[in-house]
Parts: C-alpha cells; sequence; structure tokens
C-alpha cells in the first residue's frame, strides 16, 4: 500500500472519530468551500495584480539579458571565422559568462517570486481564517471545516454551509 492511501485511510478514520465526537456532544459545525471565499477575497486580487506587474517586469529583465547575449552570440559566430585564439577564448568565456549571468538572474528571481507568491498567499489565508474564527465564535459554532479541491470534505448539508456569509462580510468594504 502506497504512502498516500495510508494516509487517506488514516485521515479518513481520523475524521470519522472527530466527527462521532462532535455528533455525540451536539456540537454547532459549519462548512466553507474555501477556493469560493479565498477568490472572493478582495486582497487576493489586488496581490494577483501587483505580483503580475512584478513577473511582467523580471521577465522583461530576463529578455533583455537574453537578447544581449544573443547579440553577442550572433557577432561572435559572424566574426569567429577572422578571430585570433585568443579573441575567440575572450568572446567564448565573455558568452559563458553572459549565459551564467542569465542563469542566476533567473533561478534567483524565480525563488524570490515563488517566495513571494506563497507569502501573499498565507497572508490572505491568515487574513480570511480570523474573520472566520471571529465570525464562527460570534454564530457559537465549535468547527468550521472548510472543503478544497482535494476532497477532504467531500459533502456537507447546505444547511451548515456558511460560505456565502462568509463572503458577504469578506467583501463588505471597510473604513
Amino acid at each position: 500500500m502506497n504512502s498516500q492511501k495510508l494516509l487517506n485511510i488514516i485521515f479518513g478514520i481520523s475524521l470519522c472519530v472527530f466527527a462521532y465526537c462532535l455528533f455525540t456532544k451536539k456540537a454547532k459545525v459549519a462548512c466553507i468551500d474555501n477556493s469560493k471565499v479565498i477568490s472572493a477575497y478582495p486582497g487576493i486580487e489586488q496581490a494577483a495584480r501587483k505580483l503580475q506587474a512584478k513577473e511582467l517586469e523580471l521577465k522583461a529583465k530576463a529578455d533583455t539579458l537574453s537578447q544581449e547575449f544573443q547579440i553577442k552570440l550572433k557577432e561572435y559566430e559572424k566574426n569567429k571565422g577572422s578571430m585570433s585564439t585568443a579573441q575567440v577564448l575572450e568572446a567564448e568565456t565573455e558568452l559563458r559568462m553572459m549565459q551564467d549571468r542569465y542563469r542566476h538572474f533567473s533561478t534567483i528571481n524565480d525563488d524570490k517570486f515563488k517566495k513571494e507568491q506563497v507569502e501573499v498567499t498565507e497572508k490572505a489565508i491568515e487574513e480570511i481564517n480570523k474573520i472566520i474564527s471571529k465570525y464562527a465564535k460570534e454564530k457559537g459554532y465549535m468547527v468550521v471545516l472548510g472543503a478544497t479541491s482535494t476532497g477532504n470534505l467531500v459533502y456537507a448539508d447546505e444547511t451548515i454551509d456558511i460560505t456565502n456569509e462568509i463572503i458577504k462580510i469578506i467583501t463588505k468594504p471597510r473604513n
């Protein structure tokens, strides 16, 4: 049995035990559709626009480095036959250095961009979770389950779905 199946079985058993404990105590439970709530959150759209602008800026810089390399490479290929051995070595060294700068720039900035994406998403989720927690406490919910695309909550009766209420709260203009 592979580890994913084992994790799914453990998760399923845990969920059943958790549900049994909750429902035997008549706990008030709600659920939300995480993807709907996150996509409705205004901060996500703003962050996405900011990240997209940054991505375009980084792509433009990378394209400039790439174009400079291509120009230098064409120049080298055109003139190689008339160059001395020392000039060929110098040109090849310069081309390798340009290629290395491009790779380094791309790697560093890809990593920074991915890290920034994660930070923005985590910040938004943290803010959303605070809103959900406050709402749950005010309404007397002991547990709020989140449905995700991975299917950790396969079904919930619509009477316990508070997605729309949460969306109304997070999209309400704040002063």
